[in-house]
Parts: structure tokens; sequence; C-alpha cells
């Protein structure tokens, strides 16, 4: 049923947030809230690429799977052969460098959501 699907998302998404938003070292998007977006996905910033990277790592360590997200289009092979713009896009720069996104399917449990949460409290706290 996709209401339930949905509910779950919705469910998986505010524990994140709760529990995250307090967290001094990652950044989530002030722009969502619960009526601008469907929760299919959560992810997080860090302050660099070299961070991010450390933290998918210290997080796949952990058997938690996480991955990047966002890929630069204007760094693309067919970009920069069709388009001859000579724009800088720094905040899609930004994001393809420092953006995480954190599991939420279907089968999370409240149990799983705190053990990614504390999972990346101690990465911060070493």
């Amino acid at each position: 049923n996709l209401e339930k699907i949905q509910r779950k998302r919705f469910e998986i998404w505010n524990i994140y947030y709760d529990l995250l938003k307090k967290n001094k070292n990652i950044n989530i998007s002030k722009s969502f809230n619960k009526k601008n977006h469907n929760a299919h996905m959560f992810y997080i910033t860090t302050k660099s690429k070299k961070e991010r990277d450390q933290l998918k790592k210290f997080l796949l360590s952990k058997n938690i799977f996480c991955n990047e997200h966002y890929n630069c289009l204007h760094l693309s092979k067919y970009y920069r052969q069709n388009y001859n713009l000579k724009t800088e896009y720094n905040n899609a720069l930004k994001f393809e460098k420092t953006l995480l996104r954190l599991p939420i399917h279907y089968s999370l449990i409240k149990k799983d959501i705190r053990f990614v949460v504390k999972t990346i409290q101690e990465f911060y706290s070493e």
C-alpha cells in the first residue's frame, strides 16, 4: 500500500531529523518540512569531501550502507560537448563533494535508525 510506505518513510525521516538536528558537525537541509518533500531520502552534508568520504567509510565499516547522491551535470562529458557555458555552479560543486544519503528503506526499524545516528556521533567523537 503506497500510503503505508509513505507513512513509514516519513516516520524514518522524522526520527533521523529529530536525532541529528542538533549535531553541529553536519548540516541538514533547512528547506525541508513535512509539507514540501516526500521523504524519499535523508541526507546530511559535511564540511568537506575528505570528511564525507571518511564518514562514509566509517559507516560502511559498521555495515551501514550510505551513498553520495549528486554528480554535477555541468562537469559531465555530454554537457561539456553540447554547451559552451562557463558558469560556476558553486552550490552544485559543494553538494557533490559533501552530501551523504543515509539509509531510508521500508524495512528500517527505530533501533536501526538510532544505530546509524549513534555511529555518526561516534565518528565525530573520535
